[in-house]
């Protein structure tokens, strides 16, 4: 996107971008400006430009540039496919909660080796609110004919996949590889290091 809009990339840009997007996402809003999910795309390049003071750019076709560029940008954890493949192959159902926007999300998590074992994608796009909101939980769990009870969350967040598991009565399991202190009042079910290890979680679930 910097190198067709002649735009000089930095950390700065980089890392305010990154703040306005997170926020934008996480809270529908950006220092009290509210916003709309359909705006969000357009509006943190509106925003971002504003704050770096880049003139002259069109934030339609910069979020288009982005985009383009981004559905491309897939870096698989170590071990995914062989857990997830785990998972497909003892008939557990495998679905993905993510925010941001399907045209975003849904290319790079199929395009993955492991995309063809993933019965479920739902972004937040198609449900009008982002986690730590419990509907896109909800959402797969009608999809999937299950219940709470037989479900299980795994994510990296403690705000945005373990806090939202609790909301909607559902297990989770904190994956936090750089087994970072938990010093919040938002206690997993379990906790792993290693992707590989929801295996014996999982295995003690099913019986």
């Amino acid at each position: 996107m910097c190198n067709k809009l002649n735009i000089i990339p930095s950390f700065d840009l980089f890392s305010t971008f990154s703040k306005i997007d997170h926020s934008l996402w996480e809270t529908g809003s950006y220092n009290d400006i509210q916003v709309a999910n359909k705006d969000i795309p357009i509006f943190r390049f509106k925003l971002l430009f504003e704050i770096c003071e880049i003139d002259s750019i069109d934030s339609a076709l910069a979020n288009k540039l982005y985009m383009e560029g981004f559905k491309q940008a897939v870096f698989p954890l170590e071990s995914s496919h062989k857990i997830v493949k785990y998972l497909y192959d003892n008939e557990i159902i495998v679905c993905v909660a993510t925010n941001g926007l399907v045209d975003l999300q849904y290319p790079r998590i199929i395009n993955t080796s492991f995309g063809k074992y993933i019965t479920r994608i739902v972004a937040s796009e198609e449900v009008s609110v982002n986690k730590p909101n419990p509907k896109i939980f909800k959402s797969i769990l009608r999809y999937t004919n299950l219940n709470a009870t037989e479900a299980l969350v795994v994510g990296d967040s403690l705000t945005n996949d373990i806090l939202v598991a609790k909301n909607a009565n559902i297990k989770s399991v904190w994956y936090n590889p750089n087994q970072n202190i938990n010093d919040s009042n938002i206690i997993p079910d379990y906790e792993i290091s290693n992707m590989i290890k929801l295996k014996e979680i999982v295995n003690k679930k099913i019986r």
